[in-house]
């Protein structure tokens, strides 16, 4: 707390006024972080676009997210500290891949509704699908960091092959 209330130009007695805790504080970083993903998200999972283009812009957002080397950094830590702080484990969950899938479950809901996904479970399409963006990168920046990496054009392609075997198994328009 000492040193980022140095960097912040503040002391610590103010940090803990504001945050009341290192979690907090924490969160609060993750939570905004966050925000600046879940913009691009949300407004891609609640049109009514069709599926290839929604599915590939949240795809890309998704995978550009996580490599970024600041997500990468936070996950790192994130990790590292959910086993002594649990509720920090949580709430980025809920802020995150939790809120991700809720609202990739409702899209999936909708296109169900208009005759564009004929999978039996939204919610369980939608955990296959961010499992497939997200496949070996998770694992790969979090064990591997030294040789960790991926460019703009390999993003595009893996989300591209992601979003063509989810429509050749829930969508009518393959």
């Amino acid at each position: 707390m000492q040193m980022v209330a140095l960097a912040a130009g503040s002391s610590k007695e103010t940090l803990y006024r504001h945050f009341g805790s290192k979690e907090e504080l924490f969160i609060e970083v993750v939570e905004n972080r966050n925000n600046e993903v879940r913009q691009v998200l949300d407004a891609n999972l609640a049109s009514a676009g069709p599926i290839p283009i929604v599915l590939r812009s949240v795809g890309i957002a998704l995978l550009e997210c996580m490599c970024s080397p600041t997500v990468v950094s936070l996950a790192r830590m994130i990790v590292n500290e959910t086993h002594r702080h649990p509720a920090l484990g949580e709430a980025f969950y809920a802020m995150a891949p939790g809120r991700t899938l809720q609202k990739l479950t409702g899209y999936l809901v909708e296109a169900r509704t208009r005759g564009d996904f004929i999978g039996d479970s939204p919610a369980r399409a939608a955990e296959i699908f961010i499992g497939s963006i997200m496949g070996k990168f998770v694992p790969m920046m979090l064990f591997t960091p030294h040789s960790f990496g991926i460019d703009p054009d390999q993003i595009r392609d893996h989300v591209s092959e992601a979003v063509s075997v989810f429509l050749k198994s829930y969508s009518y328009q393959n």
